[in-house]
């Protein structure tokens, strides 16, 4: 999978986000059409609890490859004035669902390139509550309901970031995106936002209105 930008021509299945929005994804997947293809495993195996049918060894495969991912696209020029922020999972870190697995990600991310890079990986947002997780329900919390229960951390908050980039799992309706770009821009207005996506959902119209006749 190579890094691709999320252009005007991708916004109608993500509505949520705007033409000024800077996000990129590496793959694609249709949500409940497509077999099971690298980038839909790479997703359903990411987002596996613990009990979960095939959660060890796949998840932790899975993890891998998302950090394989992102270190192929580090760049020596750049990285020193990145900050790498994570979109928070959808429990609070004392439920028992808890998965901080894009955080997991990019503390192995750190530790694979420890040796060429210093990167800086802060949780920026955390939130005051659970909810549903977008994936399990077809009631989608919205960007102002995230943005109602996102704080930012502000022990973690200095130095001040030049750049921030966004890192999630999956692309749907960019509502999460949405929602950090808000909170942390009212909290570092002079910090440039930009979002990278494991993959992102396409949305087959085909099956969501039927074929013509």
């Amino acid at each position: 999978m190579r890094l691709q930008v999320v252009s005007d021509a991708h916004l109608s299945e993500h509505h949520h986000l705007t033409s000024d929005d800077d996000c990129y994804f590496f793959g694609e997947f249709t949500a409940g059409r497509d077999n099971w293809t690298p980038v839909k495993s790479l997703v359903h195996n990411l987002k596996k609890l613990p009990g979960e049918v095939g959660y060890s060894p796949y998840k932790a495969e899975a993890i891998e490859k998302a950090i394989n991912y992102l270190a192929g696209i580090i760049n020596s020029n750049s990285i020193e004035k990145i900050t790498l922020v994570p979109v928070p999972p959808s429990k609070r870190s004392d439920d028992p669902k808890f998965d901080d697995r894009i955080w997991t990600v990019l503390c192995g991310l750190q530790e694979k390139l420890k040796g060429s890079y210093r990167l800086d990986i802060r949780k920026l947002i955390y939130q005051t509550e659970s909810y549903q997780a977008s994936h399990t329900t077809v009631n989608r919390i919205t960007p102002q309901e995230l943005e109602d229960i996102y704080r930012v951390d502000e022990d973690s908050a200095l130095p001040e970031p030049s750049m921030i980039i966004v890192i999630d799992d999956v692309l749907t309706s960019g509502c999460h995106y949405r929602a950090m770009h808000s909170v942390l821009s009212k909290r570092f207005p002079s910090a440039k936002i930009k979002g990278i996506f494991l993959a992102r959902r396409r949305v087959d119209y085909g099956a969501i209105f039927g074929s013509p006749a």
